[in-house]
């Protein structure tokens, strides 16, 4: 039921009203009968009503004063004028203070039960809109972490999000304090030993354990691993507050979970907008926590010379000793492993320097052996040696020894399986696609000369061994290539089609397209957003 108030000034119209009405079966109660406006407001004051049905003119204070008063006190309610005035003033002023009905008297029951039943059907309306928008409002506070740690990924990976993200910030209750902020990353050692029940467990210890840590704020990344950024009034005096929580939380963590764990901690900003430099930090440093001791705390910043040294050859020593492989050339491939070797002895290289080369080396080597189709059996071994080796070699000798055995035996593989015939053409025709896939006048029949066989056998010989056609063969080295420059320089897409073999930039656009889902142009934007 709907409370009513009626005002007005004649006892007559009020009792006439009250009684010819039956309110209940309208959805109302008559609260109370006023005869003027000062005890109206009053009454509205106490009884909250959601209707009112008032006179203009009456003592102390008139219907407009009422209007007035409800719309400044008691906006949820309904303002009914019953007058016998037809002024134009007083409906303006009734407009102002959003009357729902001016009414002219005199009015009939039947009128008033029409009036009512209209405006029962507003406030029934009002009610079921109210209902759905506080619906929505549970929701929306149900959903309140989420909206947070989805508000959190986006700054730490650099989206603007000015005024709103302001107004955000302070509805999640996320408060930067301090002069100096860093992005930190709590994740398993051996990322291969965890899952999602391990993640959610680390990630709830330590958001309990930081909860009283002023300046610290905790969440999931979109990784599902637990993320800490962390505030310090000076570069030292935030470093020492990591070690000191940090040491706790991986103390708390281990005695829990009894798995090792790593705390990798990005350079410090001094800006929160510019957490993503904290946070690009750590994924790199991330790139070589297994380097390091189970439950170290690992600065990203200590590696920023490795990053630079990391790019200085190592990409040119696999593409080096692939070939030679292939050939299973014994004597070339030791020259070949000692010239690189020679080169971090030249530039007196660390041997945790040293192991980031021979991981990259051992890796591209792996992606090789894949390609080139070795049982699965094999490379697991092989997998499973470069991570529990490689790294444990004393010293330099030692880790070219292990590179050197470790080429021979996928060059031993390699020959045995390729006692093939049709392996053996087709792996020689990949190569010489690889090598010519530059010249855009490359044709079947130049490798089928290359290789002394017809181009019918060889086409039937290469699609059972690559699963492919000799275009689709060619027009994937072409693509690959096209992808690493679009990724790598600041070629035009015109110059990346020449570079690849593609006389017409327009043709080589719609084959990329078609191979990669988007236009080289979309597709250098999004690698340069990575």
């Amino acid at each position: 039921m709907y409370k009513a108030i009626l005002v007005d000034d004649e006892i007559l119209i009020r009792e006439a009203i009250r009684d010819n009405i039956d309110w209940e079966s309208l959805g109302f109660v008559l609260k109370r009968t006023c005869e003027n406006g000062k005890q109206a407001i009053e009454a509205i004051e106490e009884e909250q009503p959601d209707l009112v049905l008032t006179d203009i003119c009456m003592p102390f204070a008139d219907g407009l004063e009422v209007s007035r008063y409800v719309y400044e006190h008691c906006p949820h309610c309904k303002v009914v004028i019953i007058s016998g005035y037809d002024n134009f003033d007083y409906a303006q002023q009734a407009i102002r203070y959003q009357v729902m009905k001016y009414v002219l008297k005199p009015v009939t029951a039947q009128e008033l039960k029409k009036l009512l039943t209209e405006t029962k059907e507003e406030l029934d309306k009002e009610k079921e809109q109210e209902e759905q928008l506080e619906k929505i409002r549970a929701v929306y506070e149900r959903n309140k972490p989420y909206f947070r740690e989805r508000l959190l990924n986006q700054m730490i990976r650099g989206k603007k999000l000015g005024k709103t993200g302001e107004r955000q910030q302070k509805e999640y209750g996320i408060a930067f304090s301090g002069e100096y902020f860093s992005v930190i990353q709590i994740c398993f050692a051996h990322p291969e030993d965890c899952d999602d029940l391990k993640l959610f467990i680390l990630f709830n210890i330590t958001e309990e354990l930081v909860q009283q840590e002023a300046g610290c704020i905790a969440f999931l990344d979109m990784g599902n691993t637990a993320t800490l950024i962390l505030s310090g009034e000076s570069e030292y005096h935030l470093e020492k507050r990591i070690q000191e929580v940090g040491n706790h939380i991986l103390s708390v963590l281990t005695s829990h979970i009894r798995q090792p764990l790593l705390m990798v901690v990005g350079k410090s900003v001094t800006d929160p907008e510019d957490l993503s430099v904290s946070y690009d930090n750590v994924q790199k440093a991330k790139e070589y926590g297994f380097l390091f001791e189970d439950n170290s705390i690992v600065f990203g910043k200590e590696l920023t010379g490795f990053y630079r040294q990391r790019i200085s050859g190592e990409n040119d020593w696999a593409a080096q000793l692939i070939p030679i492989i292939k050939r299973n050339e014994k004597a070339e491939l030791q020259k070949e492993v000692r010239s690189c070797f020679d080169d971090i002895r030249t530039e007196m290289m660390t041997r945790t320097r040293a192991a980031i080369y021979l991981q990259s080396i051992l890796m591209k080597l792996l992606f090789f052996v894949e390609e080139a189709g070795i049982r699965p059996e094999v490379r697991g071994d092989w997998e499973k040696k470069c991570l529990e080796e490689a790294f444990y070699r004393g010293n330099l000798d030692e880790m070219e020894g292990f590179l050197y055995t470790f080429c021979e035996e996928i060059a031993q593989e390699l020959s045995a399986e390729r006692d093939d015939l049709g392996r053996n053409m087709a792996v020689c025709a990949m190569e010489f696609i690889q090598k010519n896939y530059k010249d855009s006048s490359l044709s079947l029949q130049q490798v089928c000369k290359f290789l002394a066989i017809s181009t019918s056998y060889f086409s039937t010989l290469f699609k059972n061994q690559t699963g492919k056609t000799f275009v689709e063969a060619l027009t994937d080295c072409r693509i690959e290539a096209a992808k690493e420059l679009l990724s790598t320089t600041q070629m035009k897409s015109y110059e990346v089609a020449e570079a690849v073999g593609y006389s017409d930039a327009h043709y080589f656009s719609s084959i990329f397209k078609k191979n990669v889902g988007m236009t080289p142009k979309e597709y250098a934007r999004k690698r340069s957003k990575v």
